[in-house]
């Protein structure tokens, strides 16, 4: 077939069942929120991290429920930035869409740098290498970006089994979370726990993306966030026990590779090795992922026409190729930022993610209630909205950005408006 002949598609292709789904949202929700965060929220508030992923886990569950009634009513490659921009008028949708693409263009290169981590650990070479380690992932990724996710995210289901096997062999720290103080002089502490690993809570966004190629999402949208909000909880709190039980809160490798640590003080090195080898392949998963549901978003927003449309094209393997390149380009720069910054930069990066991804849920609810009719509904949304914008509020200086990029699109707005009327005064 001569190059002139090649078919280019214009539509995703629909091809998401219930198990790959599945794979797919726990790959996106799971993987880096496993291997990093259970450490991390330890060192920074100690015993009160557990509470924290419990919090998390609540306040969830009603926006959960309405993420299941939106998406179903509209499935889009722009996932929760489209129903938005449907919901809220294009001035919400515009504001939100940029500074969605702004925080996955942070967001990624850290999924990159976890799962490096967890290389230099299996490997036992210096974690400096992370950096470079996490470019050659995305890279790999990028690379073979006209293959179909099947092979990949198949075995996510079997790898989970496995990790749930790991945990269940640490039951010893069951007894202790008896011991664990609840004191009411340690809220504080709980949220800010909760500002870090909202983090482990993103990748339903990164599924709202995929919502276009679901074969039957009528039928199979609810079951897969159902199921793959249990199974995730259940390892959130687990490991969380299980790092409050065995580890150093000081330990750098604490912070760096958790999983494998708790697995390796509390079974021995084996058994820390093939936890390592099992934490690359699930981030292996998550990178995959994530480099997937951003893509999509980003062809949704050239769709629109709000970027270049010409990133909305698709190659003939029905990918959108152009979104994935200048995609890959902003993740080296955030790669080499985060070199040249340091891990302070990756904890404010992450704290940054949250926050924004936390206000793009509560526009989402928002435009919720604005559609929802019966009492029921609006009491859910309602609900949704008030623990969302309380938690929002713990977030502080992290706002500062959001209200930035506001301020930056309605300047825009009123230059073009500006432009526009002069045109209509000129005769064009």
């Amino acid at each position: 077939m001569s190059p002139h002949n090649v078919y280019y598609p214009t539509k995703l292709r629909k091809s998401l069942n219930i198990g790959r789904s599945i794979s797919l949202v726990i790959g996106s929700v799971l993987g880096s929120g496993l291997m990093i965060l259970p450490g991390l929220a330890y060192n920074q508030v100690g015993i009160c991290s557990f509470y924290s992923w419990l919090g998390v886990g609540l306040i969830m569950m009603p926006f959960l429920y309405i993420f299941m009634i939106i998406m179903i009513e509209h499935p889009s490659a722009g996932g929760l930035v489209n129903v938005t921009y449907l919901l809220l008028g294009d001035k919400i949708g515009l504001f939100i869409t940029y500074l969605i693409i702004f925080s996955l263009v942070l967001l990624v290169p850290i999924v990159g740098i976890i799962g490096a981590n967890y290389i230099c650990y299996l490997l036992n070479i210096n974690n400096n290498l992370n950096i470079l380690i996490a470019w050659f992932l995305l890279f790999f990724f990028y690379a073979y970006k006209h293959t179909r996710h099947k092979n990949i995210i198949k075995n996510t289901v079997n790898i989970l089994h496995i990790i749930i096997i790991f945990l269940v062999s640490t039951y010893k720290f069951i007894d202790k979370l008896i011991d664990i103080p609840f004191n009411y002089n340690n809220f504080e502490k709980i949220w800010i726990g909760m500002t870090l690993v909202f983090w482990a809570f993103l990748g339903w966004e990164n599924l709202s993306f995929t919502t276009e190629e679901f074969e039957n999402i009528k039928r199979d949208f609810k079951r897969v966030v159902m199921l793959s909000f249990i199974i995730m909880m259940c390892l959130y709190l687990g490991l969380s026990a299980g790092v409050i039980t065995w580890l150093d809160s000081s330990s750098s490798r604490t912070m760096s590779a958790p999983l494998a640590e708790v697995i390796y003080v509390a079974l021995g090195y084996r058994s820390g090795i093939a936890a390592a080898i099992i934490a690359v392949l699930i981030m292996l998963i998550n990178i995959n992922a994530w480099v997937w549901g951003p893509s999509r978003l980003v062809y949704d927003a050239g769709r629109k026409k709000i970027i270049p449309d010409k990133l909305a094209n698709l190659n003939r393997h029905h990918s959108p190729h152009y979104a994935l390149y200048i995609l890959f380009i902003f993740y080296t720069i955030s790669l080499l930022l985060i070199y040249l910054m340091g891990d302070k930069f990756m904890l404010i990066a992450i704290k940054q993610v949250n926050c924004i991804f936390l206000l793009l849920y509560i526009l989402s609810i928002m435009g919720y209630l604005k559609s929802c009719n019966t009492l029921f509904h609006k009491t859910v949304g309602s609900l949704a909205i008030g623990l969302f914008i309380l938690f929002l509020l713990q977030f502080g200086l992290y706002l500062i950005l959001p209200v930035i990029f506001f301020v930056l699109i309605f300047i825009k707005n009123h230059f073009q408006k500006n432009i526009y009327k002069k045109r209509v005064k000129q005769g064009f």
